[in-house]
């Protein structure tokens, strides 16, 4: 059987805050078990997850999000202020394992900035975890999402040119508003670490489990 739960919408002024929804995914076995993690944005502006946490009868299940085990909605990324404005260091060196000691570009890559994946207006992400063992009768999950409004008339966001083809820096210029064609979106790590939401959901009990 599968258990749901969900965070009471909350208003504030007039913008909802997001909702939060877990599941009980049963399996034949422990390989096949799940929780599911639902965040749905039903406020008018856009939202970033910055911890989604989800726990059971032996403590944390999984962590998301920037500052969690498993990154999500947000990557860190380096930059640097200079006379054009903000500039991020891009490139497909970055990506690559096997990237040798800090040179001259990323020396001179003294801004903490963070890649930002948000959740626009409208939308959902899910997130799932395979459980470590079968969940037995009464046991209960739990969950709750950290979050920042991303809104660019109160937060600093900028938008990358494009993605360059070698490693160098690029000119980032200032967004007015937020769209689902935008990849290359960035803001100050700092930024994030304030002004935080939280939503708890209140804990479900697993009745029976059905393999």
């Amino acid at each position: 059987m599968s258990g749901a739960l969900a965070g009471v919408p909350v208003t504030n002024g007039s913008t909802r805050l997001p909702r939060l929804a877990i599941r009980f995914r049963p399996g034949a076995d422990e390989r096949r078990s799940l929780i599911e993690a639902d965040v749905t944005n039903p406020s008018s502006v856009a939202v970033l997850p910055v911890l989604l946490e989800v726990s059971g009868p032996s403590g944390i299940v999984e962590r998301w999000g920037p500052e969690g085990r498993v990154v999500r909605w947000a990557q860190p990324a380096r930059g640097r202020w200079s006379r054009r404005g903000l500039e991020v260091l891009l490139g497909p060196e970055l990506r690559s394992a096997a990237m040798g000691p800090p040179g001259r570009l990323q020396q001179a890559a003294t801004l903490d900035l963070a890649m930002l994946s948000p959740l626009l207006p409208g939308s959902i992400d899910r997130v799932q975890v395979v459980l470590p063992r079968l969940p037995e009768p009464g046991d209960q999950f739990a969950g709750s999402v950290t979050y920042v409004e991303i809104d660019p008339e109160r937060r600093p966001v900028y938008v990358a040119e494009r993605e360059p083809d070698r490693l160098r820096f690029v000119l980032c210029t200032p967004v007015r508003e937020l769209a689902s064609n935008q990849d290359l979106l960035f803001m100050p790590a700092s930024e994030l670490r304030s002004a935080r939401i939280s939503v708890r959901a209140s804990p479900v009990s697993i009745s029976r489990v059905v393999g």
